[in-house]
């Protein structure tokens, strides 16, 4: 009976020293989680200021513009060349036969603004020769369809924007983003109230929990003292 109440005691003290030991683990996982959140929640406010969305938005417009107005060209072009489209054809059909149509011409929908601006400062033999390069003398009636569309989403897209820009308010854009910050910085804290079991749920916190359980073995009297 004497050896049971010590084995009982001696369980007892084992299972206090290891939960104790989680408790420090955990508030050290905690304070690597809330470093985490102040991090993307200073990111997000960065790039969600009024004036950095006034800038993106601004840019995009500028760069479907440009975008626009390569391929209004473009039609011109092919308007122009609609009785010779065949012959230009045939004439190259040594280079479009080795390159098989494998390049769609003007991928415009994946453009970045100094694409589009590289694109603008071609000389007519370097469109040309782009041109040769892909699908534009596949044939006549698709490549003015794509063209088409393509201006067509290009410009829905500038109107788009516009229209954002024009509603674009300073003073109602910083109290929503003041909301959404103080939203995600609410659901932060309430993540970390939450009981061990939950929080391990998330892989990012496991991996932080995995990492204080390292740190405590190189050096376990510096970690406890420093999470007691």
């Amino acid at each position: 009976m004497k050896y049971f109440l010590i084995f009982f005691v001696f369980l007892l003290f084992s299972c206090d020293q290891v939960d104790r030991t989680a408790k420090k683990i955990e508030k050290c996982a905690d304070s690597k989680a809330e470093s985490l959140f102040k991090k993307k929640i200073f990111e997000y406010e960065l790039n969600n200021t009024y004036f950095s969305i006034k800038k993106k938005k601004s840019g995009f417009l500028l760069r479907d513009k440009v975008i626009a107005q390569i391929i209004h060209k473009e039609l011109s072009y092919l308007n122009e060349i609609k009785d010779q489209f065949y012959n230009i054809k045939s004439e190259n059909i040594d280079i479009i036969n080795k390159l098989n149509y494998n390049l769609k011409y003007m991928r415009t929908r994946w453009w970045s603004y100094n694409e589009a601006v590289e694109w603008a400062k071609d000389t007519e033999s370097e469109r040309f020769s782009k041109r040769i390069k892909s699908d534009f003398f596949e044939d006549y009636d698709k490549t003015k369809k794509r063209l088409e569309n393509l201006l067509s989403f290009h410009r829905s897209l500038i109107l788009m924007y516009e229209t954002e820009l024009s509603n674009l308010n300073e003073a109602e854009f910083n109290k929503n983003l003041a909301e959404k910050l103080d939203t995600k910085s609410r659901e932060n804290k309430k993540f970390l109230k939450n009981k061990i079991d939950i929080k391990l749920q998330r892989r990012f916190y496991e991996q932080y929990f995995q990492i204080c359980e390292k740190q405590r073995e190189e050096s376990p009297i510096l970690f406890d003292k420093k999470w007691k």
